[in-house]
């Protein structure tokens, strides 16, 4: 059996005539389709959002009855009127093929728009004519709103696969810019992107004074996050094809276009004026219920404003714009060089042995030290001299970076005290869960101190091994080599595991899982021309029950240069709803990186763990339901935007769980019990000293923007002490915070990853452990995590899934739990 949905879907924000308009129009497209769908499926027909004794009404009835048809219908301002039927193959594609490919005109005007997934049989379009002549007036306003989708869902977890791991193909027809954005058919629509999102940003800038002035303030909060919306979909999508597209000429254009916005960004955070008609919103806002989200927006905007010195004089704010933009130049200088790390020294690909046939494609006969590959050689390389060379060498550079990472950090020093804190923590940590340096620092030493003697004992074990091969201590360049040979059985675990872990099967899971938890389904279909960036980049639609598309989803996953490969997730634009100063509701779009290598029959166990991460970020920017944009999804405090994702992960801990979707390709039978725990219990066997190395790396994150360090910056001795406290191996002169890669972009948030590795831990023991994949529990998780994105109090929030508020004790009790659980 086969599930059709067909979608008939009114935009908000249409005058009562084109609404009133709009909803006969669709009644209608139904109603001559009406019977010939009864003739096929007979009572297995379900009508929903109206009712069918209203659409057979209609069908009895001729024109002129249509006006009072429709007043069983209440005109809404966002309308949906769907279809939905079972049927056998036959009958389906059938169906499909009579509904899919027709059009219906109106008087001389253009016909609805139909779309069709790839799953549609095509035929020649039929028209049939409809007449209305008392709408006639307001047909073009409402053909333009309306819009009918027919989309099959019949096997999603197959319709996902075939398009992931089978050939892909790509839709003919109208070339369309990048995102279906029209401006962007070539690399010189960012500059109109550019000047349009100005001129939009001076019109609402231009009412908020006028309202100011006049004493109004009422929508002053909605007014200031649609100036922020403007600008971050030209931001995000310019950042993200900065980072992302092949072509050069569209990265330069993107490049340029963040620093002009940015520049306005800037500007717009030191508005004196912006910032009291926002201030007397808040102060105008009562404790209620109803205005949290509104409260806690307002708040979190104003304290962007603080944060820019918003209270200093005119030439202060001007200073302050300029070191903010002279920092972003000093960032994607500092990015840039990061980039070319160790690419100006190769090594023969013969001086490594036993490179792995997963890593065989991303690499050259000469291998540079590519961070992507680095580590995976120095688990493979048996010459110690030949691994330290490998490691100088991902560490080695031509350029002064040194020289640019101790500038930029201290020019964010130095504008953390113009604007008022006593250093970079400081200023960012105030609004997180965390709230301070202190309670940061607490955590990490905690989590350190009950770490210790579980990590002197996975040393222990690799320096036994090591001492075979007559060494007497360990450097970091020993650690991947060594950990790899103590796992004894993994690479033949790992290699008989990834052709489980093929890249269809993998989003298959995702798509059960969260069909699952929130009864929700991932769509795939064809891009249309020019829509994409590559043709590896595949597209899938988040589809709800009734048939609505909730989010877009666009998937690039494949190893390429110049791509950055690191696995991240991008908003192109957020969610919002729709309110009563807002009319349109805006549907997210999300896209998620990664660089997996393109011939490989299947992932390695971390390879699907990073894709899962990534895919909880994105979930958390689509299910995202708030009024305002600049409290969607991961926007919010970086101890709090990790949590679904790291919570994500764990659905990879369950072997309920993955036996769903971990199928040998060729006999599709599970993977067995017996391999999944042996390759889960391999990949966390040294749990404890990388989570030890991760929290080494917190730790010299707060330690580079704290005053301590700015007392005596430098970056190497620096390094050295806080490393000493964390890694038991032998000190190196190795300049690692070249590749700390996090340092460049963010500041004093690297603890957020073992942070929400504890709440996640918390939320998935006293939620999810006993039932995974219930109903109940996932709806109750999107209500209070995920739909809120990052409106209203955090830890409230937590409190809702687990009862109570954990301390920092507690968070780090539970990275020891989770060592425990992993084992």
């Amino acid at each position: 059996m086969e599930f059709v949905r067909g979608v008939i879907t009114l935009s908000a924000g249409l005058s009562a005539q084109a609404i009133k308009a709009a909803n006969v129009f669709t009644t209608v497209c139904v109603m001559t389709r009406l019977k010939e769908i009864s003739d096929i499926f007979s009572s297995n027909l379900r009508v929903s959002s109206t009712s069918m004794a209203t659409l057979t009404e209609i069908r009895r009835n001729n024109n002129r009855h249509w006006k009072t048809a429709y007043s069983h219908i209440p005109p809404p301002s966002f309308h949906v009127l769907q279809l939905q039927a079972f049927a056998s193959r036959k009958k389906s594609m059938f169906l499909q093929k009579r509904l899919s490919t027709r059009s219906i005109e109106f008087g001389d005007h253009t016909p609805f728009r139909i779309h069709h997934c790839s799953h549609c049989i095509d035929s020649p379009p039929i028209s049939k004519r409809c007449y209305y002549s008392t709408m006639r007036g307001v047909y073009q306003e409402a053909q333009q709103a309306a819009t009918i989708h027919f989309i099959n869902v019949p096997k999603a977890e197959e319709s996902i696969r075939a398009m992931i791991d089978g050939k892909k193909t790509r839709q003919h027809g109208t070339t369309k810019g990048l995102f279906k954005n029209n401006l962007l058919e070539d690399a010189a629509g960012f500059a109109q992107l550019e000047h349009d999102a100005r001129t939009q940003t001076q019109n609402l800038l231009g009412e908020i004074l006028l309202q100011h002035k006049q004493g109004e303030y009422g929508n002053a909060l909605y007014l200031v996050d649609e100036i922020s919306n403007t600008l971050c979909k030209v931001l995000d999508l310019c950042e993200f094809v900065r980072q992302v597209h092949p072509e050069a000429v569209y990265r330069k254009a993107a490049e340029n276009v963040l620093f002009g916005l940015g520049h306005d960004m800037e500007v717009l955070n030191t508005n004196a004026d912006l910032y009291r008609a926002l201030k007397t919103f808040e102060d105008q806002l009562d404790s209620s219920e109803i205005n949290r989200e509104a409260r806690y927006t307002a708040r979190s905007l104003l304290y962007d404003f603080e944060k820019c010195g918003i209270h200093l004089d005119d030439l202060q704010r001007d200073n302050v714009v300029s070191r903010v933009v002279e920092l972003e130049h000093k960032r994607h200088e500092l990015e840039a060089m990061q980039m070319r790390l160790g690419r100006d020294e190769i090594i023969s690909r013969g001086e490594v042995s036993d490179v792995p046939p997963v890593l065989l494609s991303v690499m050259a006969p000469t291998l540079d030290a590519n961070p992507a590959v680095v580590n995976h050689m120095l688990m493979h390389c048996p010459d110690r001299n030949l691994r330290r060379r490998i490691d100088e060498l991902h560490h080695a550079s031509s350029d002064d970076i040194d020289g640019v990472l101790l500038s930029l950090l201290e020019k964010r020093h130095e504008l953390s005290q113009l604007v008022g804190f006593p250093d970079s923590a400081h200023k960012e940590l105030g609004p997180s869960m965390a709230g301070s340096p202190e309670c940061v620092n607490a955590f990490i030493n905690a989590s350190k101190d009950r770490l210790l003697p579980h990590v002197v004992k996975e040393t222990d074990v690799l320096l036994q091994t090591a001492r075979e091969d007559g060494l007497s201590s360990l450097h970091q360049w020993d650690l991947p080599y060594y950990s790899s040979l103590a796992r004894k059985t993994q690479r033949t675990t790992f290699a008989s595991a990834s052709k489980y872990f093929t890249l269809g099967n993998c989003f298959s899971g995702i798509d059960m899982i969260i069909n699952s938890l929130f009864g929700l389904r991932l769509c795939p279909r064809l891009p249309d021309p020019g829509e994409v960036w590559h043709d590896d980049v595949i597209c899938l639609d988040l589809v709800a029950e009734d048939g609505i598309i909730i989010g877009k989803l666009y998937c690039d996953l494949y190893f390429r240069i110049p791509k950055n490969t690191h696995p991240s997730h991008y908003t192109i634009q957020s969610g919002r709803r729709a309110t009563a100063f807002n009319m349109q509701h805006e549907t997210p779009i999300c896209t998620l990186v990664c660089g997996f290598p393109p011939k490989s029959a299947g992932l390695v166990f971390s390879q699907v763990v990073s894709l899962f991460h990534e895919f909880g970020h994105a979930l958390h920017s689509l299910l995202s339901t708030t009024s305002y944009q600049h409290v969607a999804g991961t926007r919010g405090s970086f101890d709090f935007a990790e949590l679904p994702s790291t919570l994500f992960e764990r659905f990879l801990q369950d072997y309920s769980v993955v036996s769903q979707f971990a199928v040998d390709p060729k006999t599709k039978m599970p993977i067995s019990e017996d391999l999944y725990r042996a390759m889960l219990r391999e990949s966390t066997r040294f749990w404890a000293l990388e989570t030890q190395q991760t929290l080494a790396l917190a730790a010299l994150d707060q330690h580079y923007h704290s005053r301590n360090f700015m007392r005596n910056p430098d970056l190497q001795s620096g390094l050295q002490s806080v490393f000493e406290n964390f890694l038991h191996v032998a000190p190196d002169t190795i300049p690692r915070y070249r590749s700390f890669r996090h340092l460049t972009s963010y500041v004093s948030s690297y603890y957020a990853y073992p942070w929400c590795t504890a709440l996640a831990d918390f939320i998935w023991t006293e939620c999810f452990q006993c039932r995974p994949l219930d109903r109940h529990t996932g709806e109750r998780y999107r209500e209070h995590i995920l739909a809120p994105g990052s409106s209203g109090n955090e830890w409230r929030r937590i409190e809702h899934m687990i009862g109570f508020k954990p301390s920092v004790d507690d968070l780090a009790e539970a990275i020891v739990t989770q060592l425990s659980l992993s084992k």
